[in-house]
């Protein structure tokens, strides 16, 4: 247990570096607003360190020189290869030995990565969650800056639409999963129906010239032929209708 404790002592000490900062805001007589942005960083750094302590406190992930999975024999690395984890309180480095079937093969057993649940790729779910909230409500750029001025991290826009794409795999099975917790209906019972909705909010719709001249009168339509080339401007004739 004091080994275990002693991994957060990075923590511990964030926390003392708050105190006695807050001690010297006092002093200067800071708004409470530029205390909250100063506090807001400080414990973002503490969160760090916490999670820094937690993956330095679950071990490397070492299993032995060999381990039989599936009924094969997967051999450890020579070393801990590192993994990238970012996380709403910024990057974390996590060093932890992993198995393959030989020198340069593909990963096929990283006991480290079960134990701490790490996801398929770098982006914490808890970041990723925040992210796609955002995404879902504005669009990727916009979204992707939102979330970096509120947390101090976040990611680029490949990354955020990568992520939406990859969340969209799951849809279709959460839709039919739906359906059947709530009862599919039988054929008979089924509407004949479909109501669908299209939102054209925002593009800019225009009418052909040819279009226009066929909306305006007869007699317009003969003036604004004949004055085709003579500099006159359609609008004088009712021609230049958007």
């Amino acid at each position: 247990m004091i080994a275990q404790e002693t991994k957060f002592l990075k923590a511990q000490g964030v926390f003392q570096r708050i105190a006695r900062s807050l001690g010297e805001a006092l002093g200067k007589g800071l708004r409470l607003d530029e205390v909250e942005r100063e506090l807001k960083e400080e414990l973002q750094a503490a969160g760090l360190a916490f999670l820094e302590g937690f993956v330095e406190a679950s071990g490397d992930g070492d299993q032995g020189a060999a381990v039989s999975r599936g009924g094969t024999v997967l051999m450890r690395s020579e070393g801990p290869q590192r993994r990238r984890y970012l996380s709403i309180f910024g990057e974390v480095s996590i060093p932890r030995y992993v198995y393959s079937s030989g020198k340069k093969k593909a990963i096929e057993y990283a006991p480290l990565d079960a134990q701490l649940g790490l996801p398929s790729g770098e982006i914490s779910y808890v970041l990723e969650d925040y992210q796609q909230r955002l995404c879902v409500q504005t669009p990727y750029g916009k979204s992707t800056e939102d979330l970096k001025a509120i947390l101090g991290t976040g990611v680029v826009v490949g990354t955020a639409e990568h992520m939406t794409q990859e969340m969209g795999e799951f849809a279709e099975a959460y839709r039919l999963s739906a359906l059947t917790d709530e009862g599919t209906p039988p054929p008979e019972n089924e509407g004949q129906l479909l109501v669908t909705v299209g939102d054209g909010k925002g593009v800019v719709m225009r009418k052909t010239l040819a279009q226009r001249m066929q909306e305006c009168s007869p007699a317009h339509r003969t003036a604004g032929y004949h004055l085709r080339g003579s500099g006159t401007r359609k609008a004088d004739y009712g021609l230049a209708v958007s």
